[in-house]
């Protein structure tokens, strides 16, 4: 549920739930995303429109000239990593508007992306009607886990100023054809063919983790730009740690403003910092009461429109 709600949609759910008094009210707000929304005041401008079922827009209803498009690429569940209301808690409205996609189909967005694209060329036609990326004045496709790999795709074949994929590993393409399974879309744009693309790459991953540095390596040899190994941590999922140590402004600032290598030979040396130390234990709520909450959601939320 509150997965793809802005802050503010959050903020109402809140309100109402005080106002009807209901029996899980403290159950739910000791959640880690409303812990955080009470205790982090920022993405408050941020208003969601849902473009299509897997495809979310965040912005503050600003014109686009002079802001930056960051176009998220989901994980396997749909989202960055985090729920979207954490990221644009540590967002400016006014430096950003953001879209969220995902692929429910979990093919990596060969197949598109849902209900807003049936493939990936369709989906970046559909990007450019209905989000405008040509009228912003930069635009950075960001992916995390399987969503890293079409990030840089679309960035390539888009030309995006920068491509991000955090935690992204090597496609099982090999594998599949070697058991005679189909493989969709065939044609990987980040390979020798489109070296003449420049691009501004960053691959973040655990540099404990060896699937994710063979990710790494592999689109470092690929298509250059810079890596960024966190160490002392094994696991898959970088932004959680980063959320987890209430660190997401400064996890941020890396991804979007520094500096990376523009040239692709340039072949930029591993760079090296320690994650994070998680500050507060942020388990996840019980299957079933994430289940009750949707169902709460739903009622309040239908009561108030």
């Amino acid at each position: 549920m509150t997965d793809r709600f802005s802050p503010v949609e959050l903020l109402q759910f809140v309100q109402l739930l005080q106002e009807v008094d209901h029996p899980m009210r403290e159950t739910i707000l000791a959640g880690p995303v409303f812990r955080y929304l009470m205790s982090h005041p920022g993405g408050r401008t941020f208003k969601r429109v849902a473009k299509s079922e897997d495809a979310m827009f965040y912005s503050d209803g600003a014109p686009p000239e002079g802001k930056a498009l960051l176009l998220c690429f989901g994980g396997l569940i749909g989202r960055f990593g985090v729920p979207i209301p954490v990221i644009l808690q540590s967002l400016d409205a006014a430096r950003f508007d953001l879209a969220l996609l995902r692929d429910p189909k979990r093919s990596r967005f060969r197949l598109g992306a849902g209900d807003f694209a049936n493939g990936f060329v369709d989906l970046i036609r559909n990007v450019d009607r209905v989000f405008t990326p040509q009228r912003y004045q930069r635009v950075i496709s960001l992916g995390n886990s399987m969503g890293g790999n079409p990030a840089v795709q679309y960035a390539l074949l888009a030309g995006a100023e920068r491509a991000v994929a955090v935690g992204a590993r090597v496609s099982s393409d090999p594998l599949r054809l070697l058991r005679r399974q189909p493989v969709p879309c065939a044609f990987d744009p980040v390979c020798d063919c489109m070296r003449h693309r420049p691009m501004r790459g960053l691959w973040v991953y655990a540099a404990e983790n060896n699937e994710d540095a063979e990710g790494a390596a592999t689109l470092f040899a690929r298509a250059g730009g810079q890596r960024l190994a966190l160490t002392g941590f094994a696991g898959h999922n970088v932004v959680a740690r980063f959320w987890e140590a209430d660190k997401v402004d400064r996890l941020l600032a890396l991804l979007l403003d520094s500096d990376l290598p523009k040239d692709r030979d340039a072949k930029a040396a591993i760079r090296h910092m320690p994650a994070p130390t998680p500050r507060t234990n942020r388990h996840s709520l019980p299957r079933r009461i994430v289940s009750r909450l949707r169902w709460i959601v739903r009622g309040l939320l239908g009561k108030q429109g």
